[in-house]
């Protein structure tokens, strides 16, 4: 079933707070039912750095998300330009690695 909605982020040397925000997301998604409904994707732009291993690992242990490794693309847009092209959702909403999102606002979107 294609997601109705794509939670993006990109991340450069940010591994403790990125892996914060998707666990944080992943309880959401399961408290309210929308695993399959929300997908969660990461680009990472240092794929090959100190935290490209365990970034991927931590995205892989989740149903519904995706780790892009895009070691090839620099900058802040680029890589927010990617999640746009990589999401399945019918919306696609790009935050930051460290972003926190208060309870509720995933079921309203």
């Amino acid at each position: 079933m294609k997601p109705l909605l794509t939670i993006g982020m990109a991340t450069f040397r940010d591994h403790d707070l990125m892996t914060a925000t998707l666990v944080q997301l992943q309880a959401d998604r399961v408290a309210l039912g929308l695993v399959d409904q929300v997908e969660l994707l990461v680009v990472d732009n240092e794929p090959n750095g100190p935290d490209g291993q365990d970034n991927s690992n931590i995205v892989a242990r989740f149903a519904n998300a995706l780790y892009i490794p895009a070691g090839d693309i620099v900058g802040t847009s680029a890589p927010r330009n990617r999640i746009f092209t990589e999401a399945r959702g019918q919306w696609v909403m790009v935050i930051d690695s460290h972003v926190f999102m208060m309870r509720g606002v995933m079921e309203r979107l």
